[in-house]
């Protein structure tokens, strides 16, 4: 789900502060050196001036861990294995270790999390510095529920 906050995120992003280029989302992001989110991240750094991040440092290390994790799941491919233990009759049959248990535990994702959160915000605040405060909300992942905040009354 990480990477997912991050794939809308870019997707808003861009449709702020690259509208023309959004408009043509799907065709301009199905092919290099734009092609898919990572084409979307890319485009979006050039067009204020940042540079790509070190995929291998965190935050952005998470993010990158996160896209390989979606790709798993996406293109699964059939896993495997064989085992053989001893139990009792009367106890219930160990059950086979998942793959992705062997991917992510609970601290692990909650710090990938974290680390989705950390890079969104600095992106966003630096984006927020070149176009200034009234394009784009004052955080990047509470902007939906500032915008959808609201009452209505019946008279």
């Amino acid at each position: 789900m990480g990477y997912l906050v991050f794939e809308a995120y870019l997707n808003y992003l861009g449709a702020k502060v690259a509208a023309d280029t959004w408009a043509t989302e799907r065709e301009f992001f199905s092919k290099l050196p734009y092609r898919g989110s990572e084409g979307k991240l890319k485009k979006i750094l050039e067009l204020h001036g940042m540079s790509y991040p070190d995929k291998n440092v965190r935050p952005f290390a998470s993010v990158v861990f996160l896209a390989s994790l979606r790709d798993e799941i996406v293109h699964a491919k059939l896993h495997r294995d064989e085992f053989t233990r001893q139990h009792s009759v009367h106890a219930p049959a160990p059950r086979m270790k998942y793959w992705l248990e062997d991917k992510v535990n609970e601290s692990q994702a909650e710090r990938t999390l974290a680390d989705v959160d950390s890079y969104l915000e600095a992106l966003h605040a630096s984006v927020v510095e070149q176009v200034g405060k009234g394009v784009l909300t004052p955080f990047a992942l509470k902007g939906s529920t500032m915008l959808a905040s609201g009452s209505t009354y019946a008279s």
